[in-house]
């Protein structure tokens, strides 16, 4: 198991099981069954939704995807200062988790922003 996993499921114990599965050649991160994290090289995308995402996009986070055709869109890179800072990684996570469980919001416009942590 990559050292970067390992590191992930420590800081990231809070949040209760974590489980992580092999997905696209790197790995993918689940809570209670829903995927919230994906890991490829040293790279970490979090779930998003449409009052997480401008958070990313102000960073100049960009979507998963192997290529621009195969994007998912809500899943973007976790920014440098994040990842290098495990409280607000924790807080980040938190709100992956939640982005998984929430219904998106009318017409898909982007509420205010939120403080991510």
């Amino acid at each position: 198991m990559p050292s970067l996993i390992t590191r992930l499921l420590e800081t990231l114990a809070p949040l209760g099981e974590v489980e992580d599965r092999p997905h696209m050649g790197g790995w993918a991160l689940y809570r209670e069954g829903r995927m919230f994290g994906v890991v490829q090289g040293d790279c970490i995308w979090f779930r998003t939704d449409d009052r997480t995402r401008i958070e990313y996009q102000r960073f100049g986070s960009t979507p998963f995807g192997v290529n621009p055709a195969q994007e998912l869109g809500r899943f973007y890179e976790v920014p440098p200062p994040v990842r290098e800072d495990d409280h607000q990684l924790l807080a980040w996570a938190r709100k992956a988790v939640g982005a998984g469980l929430a219904p998106p919001t009318e017409g898909g416009k982007n509420p205010a922003p939120t403080e991510m942590g």
